[in-house]
């Protein structure tokens, strides 16, 4: 599949790129995916195979790993990955190599206000400040890294690359210390758990914290039916 020069008759070469794309994005077999674009340095829309293997492992907090498929691809056309590439080159401490890459995506196009914001700070032009934007995890990520005091409240429709970058970066509150008055913490939990973002420990513990009587706990057949959706599963729990 990854290496048939010809696609099949009965589909476009396009077609037959993206099914080896998704084929490598669906394993995760990341060495594969470094392989592949080092056999293939001039193959087109690669940018979904890097913008997949940068985000994935900057997702999970694994800086020096996402910023190392850079270091093979070095052909970066698409905005969002220029961005990330510059971000990578401050990181490294070479940030000479990253001013002229800012200053000639600069004279090509307009970059976001965010992104010059955020690359000034990094570059220590500017002071540190609270401006954040989760559009994508590199944004959540300088959101992050520029702010001293970085917080980020997740709810019930924070996108999984969210929780994700959250709970790999220690930024998560401990289940431990939710409030189970708290409905919509409760529901947050309990979405987090179910993306394996929290341990299903965790979320059991803080079942174990509803009060319930003698007869709910002995009719609990019943009695669950009538509680709110949250507080049945506790009660059943126990």
């Amino acid at each position: 599949l990854l290496t048939n020069s010809y696609n099949p008759e009965n589909i476009s070469f396009d077609e037959f790129l993206e099914i080896k794309f998704n084929y490598l994005i669906k394993k995760k077999n990341f060495e594969l995916i470094k392989k592949f674009l080092i056999k293939n340095p001039k193959i087109k829309n690669k940018d979904k195979l890097i913008r997949f293997y940068a985000d994935y492992h900057l997702t999970n907090s694994q800086i020096n790993e996402s910023c190392e498929i850079f270091k093979i691809s070095n052909l970066i056309t698409d905005d969002y990955l220029t961005n990330f590439k510059i971000y990578c080159l401050i990181n490294e401490n070479k940030k000479e190599e990253a001013q002229l890459l800012f200053d000639l995506k600069l004279e090509l196009e307009n970059t976001d206000e965010f992104f010059i914001k955020k690359f000034n700070i990094l570059m220590d032009y500017e002071k540190k400040d609270k401006i954040q934007l989760d559009n994508n995890i590199l944004n959540l990520h300088l959101s992050h890294i520029t702010n001293e005091k970085f917080t980020y409240e997740p709810n019930i429709d924070t996108p999984k690359f969210v929780w994700k970058y959250l709970s790999s970066s220690n930024l998560l509150k401990k289940a431990n210390l939710i409030d189970i008055e708290n409905i919509d913490q409760i529901k947050i939990i309990e979405k987090a758990t179910n993306e394996e973002i929290y341990d299903e420990k965790e979320l059991l513990d803080i079942y174990m914290k509803f009060q319930f009587d003698i007869n709910q706990l002995l009719n609990v057949n019943e009695a669950y039916k009538i509680l709110p959706d949250y507080e049945g599963r506790a009660l059943l729990y126990q």
